[in-house]
């Protein structure tokens, strides 16, 4: 699925053992969002040129898996409640490439 020029293309709120596979999300403020959702598997997605995060845990994710994902020219590449309480997430195999930050 392609998804685009929205505010946030994907969102996941308070939602849990979800899959999200093979989505290209562009232009938009937040490309992939979770938030209070856990043990769900987010990959093989593109999110390019979005404002704030290519794929962002909001606050209060656990155990999610982020999996060779593709996340170009974003702000954030992937952001992973670096302010916020989100941990035990397993983050592997992805790109983060002409973002402003990488990895937070």
């Amino acid at each position: 699925m392609t998804l685009t020029n929205g505010w946030t293309e994907i969102f996941l709120d308070n939602s849990n053992g979800n899959i999200i596979d093979s989505n290209k999300v562009s232009n938009s403020a937040w490309g992939i969002a979770l938030d209070n959702s856990n043990y769900n598997t987010i990959s093989y997605n593109t999110a390019t040129g979005n404002t704030f995060s290519g794929i962002d845990l909001e606050s209060n994710d656990l155990y999610n898996s982020l999996l060779y994902n593709t996340v170009t020219k974003n702000k954030y590449g992937i952001s992973s409640g670096t302010w916020t309480s989100s941990s035990s997430n397993t983050i592997t195999g992805n790109i983060a490439t002409n973002n402003q930050y990488g990895y937070i």
